[in-house]
């Protein structure tokens, strides 16, 4: 699951969603949370008191030590021109990993966004596995929560559960890829296991940042939560 295929995936669902966070987010600030210096505070985008904003590359590897492993800085050529995927570090015994961006575009390589695991999870292309974070979460958040509950609980914060939201769209991808297949045709373009994977979330945008809940479709139960800071 936590492959390169999804590193990519990752980074498209952070482009995707990210680019509404200026227009969509509202004051949505909880003047409740507690300040958490010890894991991860998710409404102020902090880590053991630290603001996610302020750290970069160099910085990560000061406060958390050697990764277990690196996936190298990128660049895709398009026709449409150049696109840049930077550095990420796995921390599979911590259940962190820690993306960042392309060096020739900044060079102290600033967080772009950060994973937390909070299940056990096989990790394919290094033979391993994430184990669930062990640090602590705002609102108490752990792996035994379901969608419904991160709903109820950031009810507060505006959440969008994208499986409900775009039903009516994966349901039309998966019907034109039946279609295609009775037709003996090749639909490329239509992908509707990409898309359940990508709508079997719950979204929450604030000023600076968006959360992810992703969770299993089927148990309903949350596999991790990505934090992606604006740009």
């Amino acid at each position: 699951m936590k492959s390169l295929k999804l590193f990519h995936l990752s980074t498209f669902i952070a482009l995707s969603i990210s680019t509404s966070i200026a227009a969509d987010a509202t004051n949505n600030e909880a003047t409740s949370n507690i300040s958490i210096t010890n894991g991860v505070d998710l409404i102020e985008a902090r880590i053991n008191g630290l603001p996610l904003k302020d750290l970069t590359l160099g910085k990560v590897t000061d406060l958390f030590g050697r990764p277990d492993a690196v996936s190298d800085p990128v660049k895709h050529q398009h026709s449409s021109g150049l696109s840049f995927t930077g550095a990420r570090l796995y921390y599979h015994e911590k259940g962190l990993t820690f993306d960042f961006r392309h060096p020739e575009q900044d060079q102290e390589q600033h967080l772009k966004n950060v994973v937390i695991h909070l299940s056990k999870v096989w990790d394919s292309d290094f033979t391993t596995f994430f184990q669930p974070f062990s640090g602590n979460l705002s609102r108490n958040v752990n792996c035994n929560w379901k969608s419904s509950k991160v709903m109820a609980t950031f009810s507060d914060l505006n959440p969008e559960d994208y499986w409900e939201k775009n039903r009516a769209q994966r349901e039309g991808v998966k019907s034109a890829e039946e279609k295609s297949k009775a037709l003996g045709m090749d639909l490329r373009n239509a992908n509707s296991a990409l898309f359940e994977q990508i709508d079997a979330s719950i979204v929450v945008k604030l000023n600076s940042h968006y959360l992810r809940f992703a969770y299993e479709k089927n148990t309903k139960f949350v596999e991790e939560i990505t934090i992606i800071l604006a740009d």
